[in-house]
């Protein structure tokens, strides 16, 4: 039996892609917005599961409760790790393990229980456009491998620990471009971690 799905995702995200097209593929239809407010469209299309995927908005308190566990998050990080913004450049700068996540959205960001996630390596040597290849790479096939027993709430969640986590916000995005200044994404890990190991010996 098909449902229909509301993907959440960012405006450079709007056109179809590799987890759209996979939903749509199983026979459930599939709508994009990237709008702030969900009541409109979630009423007009009978929306009964909510993907989001690099969505930059907080979702309101009203859909959570109303959607509960029909209501996901991909995420670029190992979580509890790296939750909020940037999470592929805090898990280099913060040394934690690089991953993805498929969470249920709750109220606090980043912090609903783990449906399922996935460790992933890398080198000194890789760029973080490199990283995010490999992260978005390994999140379809995360994503492709449960979404059936995810929309039929079969998975076994597990508490998403955030006290033994971290967590940045959009403030800090100076750090960011200050790191990512002269190469942009070209930047490498091990650059990233020059820079962290400079500016806390600068601060001695």
């Amino acid at each position: 039996m098909s449902i229909n799905v509301l993907y959440l995702t960012n405006k450079n995200k709007l056109s179809k892609n590799e987890i759209t097209n996979f939903i749509a593929s199983k026979g459930d239809n599939v709508f994009i917005t990237c709008n702030k407010n969900l009541n409109k469209i979630i009423k007009e299309k009978k929306i009964k599961f909510i993907v989001s995927d690099r969505y930059r908005f907080k979702i309101k308190k009203n859909v959570i409760l109303k959607f509960k566990k029909n209501i996901i998050n991909l995420h670029h990080s190992y979580l509890p790790f790296s939750r909020g913004w940037q999470p592929i450049f805090w898990t280099v700068y913060d040394t934690r393990p690089l991953g993805v996540s498929i969470h249920y959205v709750s109220s606090e960001i980043d912090s609903g229980d783990i449906i399922v996630q996935k460790k992933i390596n890398y080198k000194n040597n890789n760029s973080l456009n490199e990283l995010y290849i490999k992260v978005r790479t390994e999140l379809n096939k995360l994503f492709k491998k449960n979404w059936i027993s995810i929309k039929k709430n079969k998975n076994k969640s597990k508490k998403n620990k955030i006290f033994k986590g971290t967590i940045h916000f959009r403030k800090e995005d100076f750090i960011v471009k200050k790191v990512t200044n002269k190469k942009g994404w070209k930047t490498l890990v091990s650059d990233v971690k020059e820079y962290k190991k400079n500016s806390l010996s600068s601060n001695k």
